[in-house]
């Protein structure tokens, strides 16, 4: 049983490091990368490193998303529209 939930983990873990990679928007690449990090807690308690795990789940989930979700901000980068050229970084502003 643990096999299996191990190759679920490591399987999401690719998959979002890359979408992570390959995503579009800023907004997304906040979210996928939280995402490997979810992952990589789930890893580390099925490997049985607690103290790793929780670690990870206060840096890698809480603090960097709220770095990067403000440094977002901060550069004018965070827009959520329907538009697909608003998080573009080569657009200037206007």
């Amino acid at each position: 049983m643990n096999i299996i939930i191990l190759v679920i983990t490591v399987s999401m873990l690719v998959i979002a490091a890359f979408y992570v990679v390959w995503a579009d928007s800023f907004f997304t690449v906040l979210a996928a990368s939280s995402m490997v990090s979810v992952g990589l807690v789930l890893l580390f308690v099925l490997l049985r490193a607690p103290d790793v795990a929780l670690t990870e789940a206060v840096v890698g989930v809480a603090l960097t998303g709220v770095i990067y979700a403000l440094t977002l901000a901060k550069i004018d980068l965070w827009k959520i529209n329907d538009n697909d050229d608003n998080n573009d970084v080569s657009q200037s502003k206007q």
